[in-house]
């Protein structure tokens, strides 16, 4: 059994940092698509697509890459000073980079193993993964003779087919054919899309890419398949390098539109922080330590509007711990940590060094203790 030992290296090599693969390995991340083939047809790796198998593997990764400070050991990973820089998302995957070194987390859907990867895959020169959880390869039948025989065999299944056939000269360039069959059964998949607006377009592409029809294509134009196929034409040659989405300061940031884009509903516990304030006479009452009269009350919400109307916003941290050093009283036995819960429609500002503004109401939850 080939067990593609260098193969195997050429890839972990490429990643460079053991703590990140331990990390990968932890959360059984699977790489797939186009570094495999790279590394399978002997050519230099560009992206490492990373995928997963749930929501909570991303969430483990992303608090990692963000140096995350409040998770617990057995999901801590010390990546140091190899930490990988964000640098742009789409709603498709989440693109981080340092030294040369492109990982793109893929979140537009989560899949149980390399095969359900496949299935979203075009050609079958791509279907090549490297499941981390288990440190092997998991290859198509026809993975490696495709590549050595330089064929272009087509999923018919592919859901972007579109995509598929603009691509067939970028591999034509790379010594790459197709035969009769494979391209008529692309056009055939294309004859079953619905496209009657650029929203539908924008779908049978761009849903691969992350694009919105806006970020494509001219709309001010009537859609017609003939305009279509025009503004099609003249994307083609950069479709791949297009850069869509948004930055990003922090990982709160982040997973929010993650979930807006997955269209899952935020968890509870996404919009919990943490304040210190000082205790009053009155149980369940509490005050700013710099603002006396400005008061906090289990059960209540509360909003950061000063005397004049200014919002100044509830300054908040992620962790307990952190917050317990937020200030210093002359009496300890006053102090109080509470747990609070941003609201929806409230907008959470990372002001650096782990300290958090939100602008609009805030639930107080209740007072926990802090070892």
């Amino acid at each position: 059994m080939n067990t593609f030992n260098f193969e195997k290296h050429t890839l972990l090599s490429h990643i460079g940092n053991e703590e990140i693969l331990n990390l990968f390995k932890k959360t059984n991340c699977i790489v797939a698509g186009g570094a495999i083939t790279s590394i399978f047809s002997g050519k230099e790796i560009n992206d490492v697509d990373v995928y997963f198998k749930d929501f909570e593997s991303l969430k483990i990764v992303l608090q990692n890459l963000f140096n995350y400070n409040d998770m617990d050991e057995e999901h801590c990973f010390d990546l140091g000073s190899h930490s990988l820089i964000f640098t742009n998302m789409t709603k498709k995957s989440v693109l981080f980079t340092k030294n040369g070194l492109n990982i793109q987390l893929i979140y537009f859907k989560f899949f149980k193993d390399a095969k359900e990867i496949f299935d979203t895959f075009d050609f079958t020169i791509n279907m090549g993964a490297y499941d981390c959880a288990s440190e092997t390869f998991v290859l198509h039948d026809n993975f490696l003779k495709d590549i050595a025989q330089r064929r272009l065999a087509v999923n018919p299944f592919t859901a972007f087919p579109i995509i598929s056939l603009l691509r067939i000269d970028k591999y034509k360039q790379r010594g790459y054919k197709i035969s009769r069959k494979d391209f008529i059964n692309l056009c055939l998949a294309v004859n079953k899309l619905k496209l009657n607006s650029w929203e539908d377009l924008a779908d049978a592409i761009g849903g691969m890419y992350g694009y919105t029809y806006t970020d494509l294509f001219n709309t001010k134009m009537l859609f017609t398949i003939d305009e279509a196929i025009d503004q099609l034409l003249k994307l083609e040659v950069n479709l791949e390098e297009y850069k869509s989405g948004t930055s990003s300061s922090d990982y709160y940031e982040l997973i929010d539109k993650i979930s807006i884009n997955l269209k899952l509903v935020p968890q509870p516990d996404e919009k919990v922080f943490y304040k210190k304030v000082i205790r009053t006479n009155v149980l369940g009452t509490y005050t700013s330590y710099y603002y006396k009269t400005f008061e906090y009350k289990l059960g209540q919400t509360v909003e950061g509007t000063n005397k004049s109307g200014n919002n100044m916003g509830i300054w908040v941290y992620k962790s307990a711990r952190k917050a317990k050093n937020h200030f210093a009283s002359p009496d300890k036995t006053i102090e109080a940590i509470l747990a609070v819960r941003a609201l929806e429609g409230s907008q959470i500002i990372n002001d650096g060094s782990g300290v958090f503004r939100i602008l609009g109401k805030v639930e107080v939850i209740e007072e926990v203790t802090v070892s």
